[in-house]
């Protein structure tokens, strides 16, 4: 049930899910935080991306009044990393401009993270993250690209750490082995991930030691009649 007093809330595991994919540290400010912007038809899109991956959560009971983006720093982070247990009455919010982030259950708080609670937001600082995303129709399964092994434990993150969590991937049909790979969670469903196809200096080639079907002889040519 919303709190009308916070200005922005958002169910904790929901913005678990995002924070492996969120810049650490960058420049650009922005991508260190967590865009939260209003859907039509209700709850939010919580968005982070570092440049070389992204993710984008449809969170149904996450609300804010408009687009912001939200500061996460490293405390924050820890705080929702150590929570094992986070169902929907733990949330991230903040009360007003000059309120700090708090994370929350029905009791008490868990966590007060100081500092001004948002990035500055004009709409234009944050990626427009609609355009790196495949249209569906030109999605398919599986994926070609080279990847950043590192990238791929970010994956486990997302799940909040539970186990036996299946995840698929996709590719964009028109950039099969240059194009983002598109991973997706079984119990997951509004969580799309994306990840930057990698330049590999590697030719992938199969080990001696792998199996092979014994190539087909060429019959021997008949003899010709004498």
């Amino acid at each position: 049930m919303s709190d009308s007093r916070d200005m922005l809330s958002v169910p904790a595991q929901d913005l678990k899910a995002v924070l492996p994919f969120r810049a650490d540290q960058d420049v650009r400010y922005y991508l260190n935080g967590v865009l939260v912007k209003p859907c039509e038809g209700g709850g939010c899109l919580l968005v982070a991306t570092d440049g070389h991956t992204l993710a984008v959560y449809r969170s149904e009971e996450a609300w804010t009044d408009k687009a912001r983006i939200l500061k996460i720093n490293e405390d924050m982070e820890k705080a929702l990393r150590k929570a094992t247990t986070l169902h929907s009455a733990r949330r991230v919010a903040v009360a007003d401009e000059k309120a700090r982030v708090v994370f929350h259950d029905e009791r008490q708080e868990l966590h007060i993270q100081p500092g001004d609670a948002f990035v500055d937001y004009d709409g234009d600082k944050y990626p427009d993250f609609y355009k790196v995303i495949p249209p569906v129709e030109h999605l398919k399964p599986g994926t070609l690209s080279s990847l950043n092994a590192e990238y791929l434990g970010w994956l486990e993150s997302a799940c909040h750490g539970a186990r036996w969590i299946d995840v698929r991937f996709w590719h964009d049909g028109r950039k099969p082995e240059e194009g983002v790979t598109v991973a997706r969670f079984g119990p997951m469903p509004g969580l799309v991930v994306l990840i930057m196809a990698m330049r590999s200096k590697h030719e992938f080639t199969w080990p001696d030691w792998m199996p092979r079907e014994p190539q087909a002889t060429e019959p021997a040519p008949e003899e010709s009649a004498a």
